[in-house]
């Protein structure tokens, strides 16, 4: 059975004069794969789709991934890469029956046959507990996660937060492990059903959620 809401919510976090706005997108659908921003708009299998993993200027995914049971890239040591990446860098995806994952770089061999996954840096919840300490940046950002049911969820929020703060945000949708896409991005988030628009980089990497 397939659970699709896109919907906008408040949530309140610290005290209740602050509030922070987001977007979110909840599927049972394990229709995901990679493509470019360009391949998304107009098409009907296309449910939604949001930036990807960091990249480099010329579009490539910083970190490994598989696409479709393929090894597209090999997984990257996040030390050789630095900044945010190299912080809680984790691995995250979906098996090939069905079953989500989520991995530090350091456990990647737990991983089993993996359909699709991705590498990127930072986890922000990892068994049910917010794993990010104290940040004081805001900037617009996105994520994605699972809960306990196996529905995959996105958040894209509406107003600058704080890493930890967009964690707590996972947590309020229930999910049990979650990991950090973008932040700070005029083309973070694309829907094709009505949901909150970004202004789109054709050649960015985007996660895409078919229906289909």
């Amino acid at each position: 059975m397939k659970k699709l809401a896109l919907l906008l919510l408040i949530l309140l976090v610290g005290f209740p004069t602050q509030a922070q706005q987001f977007t979110s997108y909840s599927t049972m659908h394990k229709n995901v794969g990679f493509g470019k921003s360009n391949d998304c708009a107009g098409n009907p299998y296309m449910d939604f789709c949001v930036n990807g993993p960091l990249v480099h200027p010329d579009g490539r995914p910083v970190g490994g991934y598989i696409d479709n049971g393929v090894q597209i890239q090999d997984w990257v040591n996040p030390a050789t890469i630095g900044k945010n990446f190299a912080v809680g860098n984790g691995i995250f995806g979906v098996d090939t029956y069905g079953d989500f994952h989520m991995v530090s770089y350091e456990n990647r061999s737990e991983l089993p046959q993996m359909r699709w996954a991705f590498q990127n840096g930072l986890m922000l919840v990892q068994d049910g507990e917010n794993i990010r300490g104290t940040s004081t940046s805001k900037v617009l950002r996105s994520g994605i996660g699972y809960d306990e049911y196996g529905s995959l969820v996105v958040i894209i929020t509406l107003d600058p937060v704080t890493l930890r703060e967009l964690a707590d945000m996972f947590l309020y949708m229930d999910c049990v492990n979650a990991i950090y896409l973008d932040g700070d991005a005029p083309h973070i988030g694309f829907s094709n059903n009505g949901g909150v628009q970004r202004g789109t980089k054709p050649d960015a990497i985007k996660l895409q959620f078919f229906n289909n």
